[in-house]
């Protein structure tokens, strides 16, 4: 008789970790691999456990303590000022790194940590180059025949020019437009990691292709 398969989700001990700022991160990464066929569940391999922070501003403490991890991820936001973020980055990996790019690279970076035989990789979303976040990766996944998407976008905007209560943040706009489209799907209000898993979202664009190679590069197969 075949051996039964093991199946568990990755845990906090594993020697892969992947940093992100916010649950909406830690659930559309995990949902987007799955629909590419990442298995999270095998526990014959070994998988990177997903931590969110609880907000960027928690990123730098928690980096210092990722000691000895065989590889260690980082995905936050660019947002208004990518080149700002980029020198926060430097900064929180003085310590972890001998030496941090000046720019990131556009396929995601991937260092050598001080720690023998560890890597350190960064991910800035959505696309290591551009201004935005979480939602600017996901827009690329709104499939492009979608009826209610421009629709969405337009009454958004209507909505904010009317009834809008003060300035509104950098990715405000984006974000209240994604967040209008899927409150009109058929189970509506969903996540983006519930809307990928739905497959409301798709799965393929050249930036989520980069991602997944990324990613792949940074944490490869390994039995556990």
């Amino acid at each position: 008789m075949a051996e039964k398969r093991k199946v568990s989700p990755p845990t906090a001990q594993s020697p892969y970790r992947l940093l992100v700022e916010g649950s909406a991160d830690q659930h559309a990464i995990i949902h987007l691999l799955r629909r590419k066929g990442y298995d999270w569940d095998n526990a014959c391999q070994v998988r990177p456990f997903v931590n969110s922070v609880g907000g960027r501003e928690n990123m730098p403490a928690v980096i210092a303590v990722q000691k000895a991890r065989r590889a260690l991820g980082i995905v936050l936001d660019a947002d208004e000022h990518p080149a700002q973020r980029w020198r926060d980055v430097k900064a929180w990996l003085a310590d972890v790194v001998n030496a941090v790019p000046d720019d990131p690279h556009p396929d995601g970076l991937i260092l050598d940590s001080r720690e023998p035989g560890c890597k350190v990789g960064v991910w800035l979303m959505p696309d290591n180059r551009s201004q935005g976040a979480l939602e600017d990766f996901v827009q690329d996944l709104v499939p492009p025949d979608d009826v209610c998407w421009d629709y969405a976008k337009q009454q958004s905007q209507a909505a904010k020019e009317r009834y809008a209560r003060g300035p509104q943040s950098f990715g405000y706009d984006l974000k209240s437009q994604l967040h209008t489209w899927l409150a009109w799907q058929d189970e509506p209000g969903m996540s983006f990691g519930q809307a990928l898993n739905k497959k409301l979202l798709g799965c393929e664009s050249p930036t989520t292709a980069r991602f997944c190679q990324w990613f792949d590069a940074l944490f490869p197969s390994m039995a556990a």
